[in-house]
């Protein structure tokens, strides 16, 4: 399956929040999900955080880079979607 994570999901998730729910956990960890994220959401975060709106115990730029793995960025699926690269 093929997940778009919301800004908030993707926050607890790479915190290690109690908020997210162990299935969502599970989701994300499945290697048979792909993991997408929107530029919005990494957007999002770095103008909240710099308002202090919110506050991250890891920079946004080292949250995405620590899951790169399991993340493929929401453009780039739509590009490869558009080329025929995904189902």
């Amino acid at each position: 399956m093929k997940y778009l994570l919301d800004t908030h999901i993707l926050i607890w998730w790479a915190e290690d929040n109690k908020k997210l729910k162990p299935e969502h956990k599970d989701f994300i960890a499945d290697p048979e999900n792909m993991i997408f994220v929107s530029v919005v959401s990494v957007w999002k975060t770095i103008i909240k955080t710099k308002l202090k709106k919110i506050r991250l115990k890891t920079s946004i730029d080292k949250i995405i880079e620590s899951k790169q793995q399991q993340i493929v960025q929401a453009e780039q699926w739509k590009r490869g979607l558009m080329q025929g690269l995904f189902v």
